[in-house]
């Protein structure tokens, strides 16, 4: 972060009108249009409340010395969306009410008609039984014949309303599971965002079967801001989906979240050795690949990881879980870098790389 400017946490920001004073002065010093959209996140990074924009904003600020109209959309995208979810949530239930009304009608109309198709058949086999001369059958049947004509057309109606109903629940299905994913996917990287990392690890923490068998891996890029500087903030965005796509190609049975910054999470599902396995692969796969950039002329860089990998334990909350997964990656740190250390059970970690 520039040392003239502090963290919001580091000065005391105590009314709405300080705060809103503050945000005034960052989106003057950093040249951010005035709409609404980014006065609302920089009043979150402000006014602390959202640590996701704290981290994202305080990531821009410290590695990249700048914060752009693009990256603020997007973290308003991420992390205060909730409105935009909730808007098409009532739409689409608004749109499932009409639906099921429609259906229900649908069915109760013709219900009435095969209700009265089975009394005017009862009435006609009534007849039949009490006159059975040939001309009185053949009158019966034709009735009959006209009936059911009329009943078979009113059964092909409702089968292709309801085959109308059935697409329009399609197009609905469709347009919440979008809407998910833009809510739960990175922009930058197409990997899971923050949102994605808490609802992964709650359904970990619920679920029996994740204790002793799931790993949180907790990563962060070597001198990511030496690659800021030297090639550019694009080259930068540039590893970042390298980062994330050697991550999803190196750990089987994963889920890979860029929780902020140039830090990434990743939950895996997989035995001690099959984790320590996929570590010292990945590991090695950074040491002999670059990334490439093509600009005025082919840039080329190598860029390294440290992780730690805590193992779900049983008597384990959100916090003790992470806690764990940031130690070993703050160790992987202070010992030298370019490696992952990963957590046996009921033993110290081993080093991968």
């Amino acid at each position: 972060m520039p040392s003239d400017l502090a963290s919001p946490t580091e000065k005391s920001i105590e009314t709405p009108f300080e705060v809103a004073k503050e945000v005034l002065s960052l989106i003057g010093k950093f040249r951010t249009p005035p709409i609404p959209e980014v006065y609302e996140v920089w009043y979150r990074y402000v006014d602390g409340q959202s640590d996701a924009v704290k981290e994202q904003l305080d990531y821009a600020l410290r590695d990249l010395g700048e914060v752009t109209l693009e990256r603020l959309l997007g973290i308003k995208e991420q992390f205060l969306c909730s409105s935009s979810f909730a808007e098409l949530n009532k739409d689409v239930t608004s749109k499932l009410g009409v639906l099921t009304h429609q259906m229900q009608s649908t069915i109760d109309s013709k219900k009435a008609v095969l209700d009265e198709f089975e009394s005017q058949l009862d009435s006609t086999c009534s007849l039949l039984v009490e006159n059975q001369s040939s001309e009185n059958v053949r009158e019966v049947v034709a009735d009959i014949r006209a009936e059911s004509t009329r009943v078979s057309g009113q059964i092909s109606e409702m089968v292709a309303q309801l085959g109308d109903t059935s697409t329009e629940l399609k197009k609905l299905r469709k347009q919440v599971e979008e809407l998910q994913a833009s809510v739960l996917s990175d922009p930058l990287t197409g990997v899971g965002n923050r949102r994605k990392f808490e609802q992964e690890l709650q359904k970990i923490l619920a679920s029996d079967e994740s204790v002793g068998n799931t790993y949180l891996f907790m990563i962060d890029l070597d001198k990511f801001k030496e690659i800021n500087d030297t090639f550019g903030h694009s080259a930068g965005d540039l590893t970042l989906q390298f980062v994330s796509k050697a991550l999803e190609e190196h750990i089987p049975n994963a889920t890979v979240c860029r929780f902020g910054g140039d830090e990434f999470a990743v939950f895996a599902s997989l035995p001690t050795e099959d984790v320590m396995m996929a570590s010292e692969e990945l590991c090695n796969y950074f040491a002999v690949n670059e990334v490439t950039m093509e600009s005025d002329g082919k840039l080329s860089w190598r860029v390294t990881i440290s992780g730690g990998a805590a193992i779900y334990r049983v008597d384990d909350s959100s916090e003790s879980l992470k806690s764990r997964a940031d130690k070993l990656l703050y160790s992987a740190k202070t010992s030298g870098r370019k490696k992952i250390l990963v957590e046996r059970e009921n033993s110290r970690a081993k080093a991968s790389g």
